[in-house]
């Protein structure tokens, strides 16, 4: 049994409702005695490292281990309130009785489904809010809805049967109405026996004068007479009944305690163990033991609350370790024997000086903390892109508090130095839309940095950089010739001869490779701004003087990129403010075409590509477009 148990044992008590069918015709409705097998998560196959948020695996295992155990077992005590009712009134949740759960738990997803004419299926999942884990998801079904069941025999009613793991001997129908499992000890189902009403069960028989006999705890069983009347009979008669198959307490290999900790509470409340000393259950978080047959690792401070089980000693000593005793109170009952009820103590654990798991911190745990305490700002990044984030951090070297913030009291933990984000780093991309920040927390104390775990975090949601945001309906970036077409084509002449004695002027073309040469190029592919690194090696950008004689780059609304870009920065600004980075504006000649004769001037289309390097992109995003020239003829 896992870390819930006492919560499950408690359930019978505080939890179950007892329901007595009421008369509904002749249709009964029975829990699948199938379970539902229970679907396998599917693993995550790039799950994301948190690693400002340091646990044990080991430990983060058992816990979801322990959730879905105690998931299926609250699963395995969901009842129909009325076993009589029509599938349609089946539908809505408040038709079962559902347990209320531990603190820090609750449910998720919790649905009723139809899934055939006669069939409803309960699905739910278990929320551990302190742990953040999801249990695995659960269902049962419920079966025979609108079925006829025919007139039962006598004899059939008399029939012992067994529901959720107890087994009685006679009138297996008692079950349904006691709702017992075999998670509950002896005696306290038997008090909730004894606590049944007289009435009548499921249309089948009416009982009363209901007396226990016999229950024991490390037997496992119950006895109880009660007087009977089947359906159509006329006299009540008496009869003796037992149930069996109840829990037992735990056997506890004793050098298996784990005690561990509450050390976040510590570090909260800025205090020790040896201070607490006298408060021991309220700064001691598990003391965890393994079973007898090494099946099961249980936290034995779930029976803190359980009075069937008494912790007779339970402390702290002042070399912080852990004083353990923990008894099982073993009731029993016999009519025939005693009048009273009797109690035995049965040592289940016995543990002295134990060492405490985190009963102390350090530094880097107080820091490893407040990081997991750490607000993340409402920032609107919808308008903005990620690279202006990285020429911020290329700036400041500052980027981290513009998403996070350090609550004050967090802040002022430490007398000697206030605690401050560090180590910062920055990733980002305008394709994608999305910065990835990378830092630590940090303290400096006597002249030695102290820093946290790191931690990764993702903003997403910036605006994306398309050739759309480049071209005609973004900023409509255009190459644009600064010298006239005679001055800019250095063999001019010769274009207009192959063009003279084209036999298909309208069809002349000029490739990518000739024109290239007219224009007195080097390479076809041109750098228009190119990075290099100033005198303290740290990159920034250039116009490249050769072609700026040339060319230049053009924006909307008459802009030029010349006025409009933070060399240093390597951004693209609009009214003085950074709009993204770039770090490479590659030119190409694709030629030239269109040749149209008008009088004496003829013009034609240089044709060009514009491939600009984008942050975060390992292709570079291209814009294609042409520009007019011209040349005169006689």
């Amino acid at each position: 049994m896992k870390k819930y148990l006492s919560t499950i044992l408690l359930l019978p008590v505080v939890a179950t409702p007892l329901v007595v069918a009421a008369k509904c015709g002749n249709k009964k409705v029975q829990a699948d005695p199938t379970p539902t097998p229970t679907p396998t998560p599917t693993p995550n196959p790039n799950p994301t490292p948190d690693p400002k948020d340091p646990v044990d695996p080991n430990q983060e295992v058992e816990n979801q281990k322990i959730l879905n155990n105690y998931a299926k077992e609250i699963k395995d005590q969901i009842q129909l309130k009325n076993s009589q009712i029509e599938l349609k009134d089946a539908l809505t949740s408040d038709a079962y009785s559902i347990p209320s759960l531990k603190e820090g738990h609750k449910y998720e997803n919790l649905k009723v489904e139809k899934t055939s004419e006669t069939t409803v299926k309960l699905s739910f999942k278990i929320k551990d809010t302190k742990n953040n884990l999801t249990s695995e998801l659960q269902e049962k079904q419920f079966t025979n809805f609108g079925t006829q069941t025919p007139p039962q025999d006598p004899t059939d009613i008399i029939k012992g049967k067994t529901s959720d793991g107890i087994t009685i001997d006679k009138f297996g129908d008692f079950l349904d109405l006691f709702a017992l499992n075999s998670q509950m000890h002896a005696s306290p189902s038997a008090y909730k026996i004894k606590a049944t009403p007289s009435g009548e069960v499921l249309n089948k028989f009416q009982f009363q004068n209901l007396t226990l006999t016999s229950y024991d705890d490390e037997n496992s069983s119950v006895s109880f007479e009660v007087e009977i009347k089947i359906k159509d009979e006329t006299s009540f008669k008496k009869y003796s009944l037992t149930c069996t198959g109840f829990a037992k307490h735990k056997d506890f290999i004793l050098n298996t305690v784990q005690a561990i900790a509450d050390q976040e509470k510590l570090i909260e409340e800025k205090t020790t163990l040896k201070e607490q000393k006298d408060k021991p259950f309220d700064y001691i978080k598990n003391v965890n033991v393994f079973t007898s047959d090494y099946n099961e690792n249980i936290d034995i401070l779930i029976y803190k609350n359980n009075p069937q089980y008494k912790f007779t000693n339970f402390s702290i000593n002042e070399n912080q370790q852990l004083n353990v005793d923990l008894k099982f109170l073993s009731k029993s009952f016999n009519k025939a024997v005693s009048a009273d009820e009797q109690t035995k103590e049965i040592t289940l654990v016995s543990s002295f000086r134990q060492q405490i798991k985190f009963a102390t911190y350090t530094d880097k745990d107080v820091l490893n903390y407040i990081f997991k305490k750490m607000k993340r700002k409402t920032v609107d990044v919808s308008e903005s892109y990620a690279s202006a984030d990285l020429a911020l951090f290329n700036t400041t070297e500052k980027i981290v508090h513009k998403y996070f913030e350090i609550e004050k009291k967090y802040e002022d933990y430490f007398t000697f130095d206030k605690v401050k984000f560090g180590s910062q780093l920055i990733t980002a991309d305008d394709i994608e839309g999305t910065v990835s920040l990378g830092f630590q927390l940090e303290i400096d104390k006597e002249g030695q940095k102290i820093t946290s775990e790191p931690a990764y975090e993702k903003i997403t949601g910036f605006k994306k950089i398309t050739v759309d945001t480049l071209g005609k309906n973004g900023y409509n970036f255009k190459l644009l010739n600064v010298k006239t077409p005679s001055e800019l084509i250095k063999k001019m002449d010769e274009i207009k001869t192959k063009y003279q004695n084209s036999p298909t002027p309208d069809k002349f073309e000029i490739s990518a490779e000739d024109m290239t040469n007219y224009l007195m190029l080097q390479y076809n592919e041109f750098a228009i701004v190119r990075v290099q690194k100033d005198a303290q090696e740290k990159l920034t950008l250039v116009l490249e003087n050769s072609i700026s004689s040339k060319f230049e780059i053009t924006l909307k609304e008459g802009q030029h990129l010349k006025d409009n870009i933070d060399l240093q920065k390597m951004t693209f600004t609009q009214n003085g403010q950074d709009v993204f980075m770039f770090q490479t504006i590659i030119g190409k000649i694709l030629g030239a075409n269109n040749f149209v004769k008008n009088g004496n001037r003829v013009t034609f289309n240089l044709n060009y590509e514009l491939q600009f390097e984008i942050v975060g992109s390992n292709t570079p995003l291209s814009l294609q477009g042409s520009i007019s020239l011209w040349f005169d003829v006689v």
